[in-house]
């Protein structure tokens, strides 16, 4: 019974919410597609994937260099790009799927988050916000300020 539990869980749930740093937003969002349930979602082969992985990389290194000191501050919201705050809203679960799909489309990066007020936020994806409900963006807020 457990086993058809965990098959079941496996193939139909998302995969759940990632730790969040800078760094593992922008990779959660490589892991998540990797794990997507809809094929055509996935990445088509390991070189797309390995393209990918290296950009990210890249894009790490410049900003959080590897012999940063232990104990050092993180890196401020306004440094992070559109990838990393979407990928950051996605890795807390579906339900935040189309906020972080609208952060991508309108080019939402740490700079304009400081910048949004909570009807930002709160309104619909088809009015122009990020269609967050009060409870998800306090949520959002908290990982955010947790960094």
């Amino acid at each position: 019974k457990e086993e058809g539990v965990l098959v079941w869980r496996i193939c139909e749930m998302e995969c759940p919410p990632l730790p969040v740093t800078p760094a593992s937003a922008s990779l959660a969002e490589v892991v998540f597609r990797a794990l997507k349930k809809d094929q055509d979602e996935r990445y088509k082969d390991a070189g797309e994937m390995h393209a990918h992985l290296k950009d990210v990389f890249s894009r790490l290194e410049r900003i959080e260099p590897a012999d940063k000191t232990e104990g050092a501050p993180a890196r401020p919201l306004e440094a992070w790009t559109v990838t990393e705050l979407a990928a950051l809203v996605r890795s807390l679960g579906g339900n935040f799927a189309a906020a972080a799909a609208a952060i991508e489309e309108n080019g939402i990066d740490g700079k304009t988050w400081r910048t949004l007020d909570e009807g930002d936020f709160l309104s619909s994806v088809q009015d122009g916000g990020l269609g967050l409900k009060k409870l998800q963006l306090k949520r959002v807020l908290q990982e955010l300020g947790a960094l």
